[in-house]
């Protein structure tokens, strides 16, 4: 599937690799429903993408079925059809808890619904709505955006690593129930990125004696394997977990692998 003039719809795209997805897939020519949560504090994007025929900016909630309601049709008056979805949003570990670390033992059910609630939830959510015109078109790209953390568990790191097993494990049962529409399915798997709030999460964890052991990539280090994915139909490529470290190693994009120092830009 060329990406030239087709719709791909990128939910927390404001900000980290989100920005990265926009950017990338309007420089290959193609439609882009941008949304999130907030557009606070990227104003300057924001209106950049204003300036283009060929992007939209939205905002809203994607635990919210008014706010999808209300994007979906926003996206579809604007362009008519989706090709590609890229399902980037997802709650944060320290927006449940302040420290960024907590024990299961110490968890509450609210950190757990709350974290399903936007993550898994709120992902479906999106899903059931703009699968839509790709069902009708008999052809389309689903990304769901994952973590390591939800191939093995790390301490004090839950619900977050929870939720991205599950997230996964989704990805792949609904990637078999559409591979008779044509539709691919896939899970993208960013490794360690100096994304939105990195630095803050770091300094959380180093101030409680957790040291991470490697230094983290550039958010744009996923965006040669998501354009790949977004090509991808059933009858090619779906069901996969694709790591994108692995992905750039094994298919020659080893620049988009740079570690960067902590008092580097991301």
């Amino acid at each position: 599937m060329a990406l030239t003039d087709k719709v791909v719809v990128i939910t927390g795209a404001a900000r980290g690799m989100g920005e990265q997805y926009v950017r990338a897939f309007l420089k290959e020519g193609c439609k882009v429903v941008a949304l999130d949560l907030s557009w606070d504090g990227v104003q300057e994007f924001s209106q950049e993408l204003s300036s283009y025929e060929e992007a939209i900016t939205l905002s809203g909630d994607i635990s919210s079925d008014t706010d999808l309601d209300a994007v979906y049709q926003a996206a579809m008056d604007r362009f008519g059809t989706v090709d590609v979805l890229i399902n980037n949003a997802s709650i944060r570990m320290r927006d449940v808890e302040p420290s960024t670390v907590i024990n299961v033992l110490d968890t509450n059910n609210g950190q757990w619904q709350r974290t399903f609630e936007v993550s898994l939830f709120g992902t479906i959510k999106v899903i059931r709505r703009f699968v839509q015109p790709m069902l009708v078109a008999k052809s389309g790209s689903i990304i769901n955006i994952f973590s390591s953390s939800g191939v093995q568990g790390r301490p004090g790191n839950q619900p977050y690593g929870a939720v991205k097993a599950a997230l996964n494990n989704m990805t792949q049962s609904l990637s078999g129930e559409l591979k008779e529409h044509n539709i691919a399915v896939n899970s993208l798997m960013p490794g360690g990125t100096r994304s939105t709030g990195y630095d803050e999460q770091t300094r959380l964890q180093r101030e409680l004696g957790r040291v991470r052991r490697q230094l983290p990539v550039r958010p744009d280090h996923t965006v040669p394997a998501a354009l790949f994915l977004a090509q991808q139909n059933a009858a090619s490529f779906t069901g996969e977990s694709v790591d994108a470290l692995k992905w750039n190693e094994t298919n020659g994009f080893g620049g988009y692998d740079a570690w960067v120092s902590p008092d580097q830009a991301g």
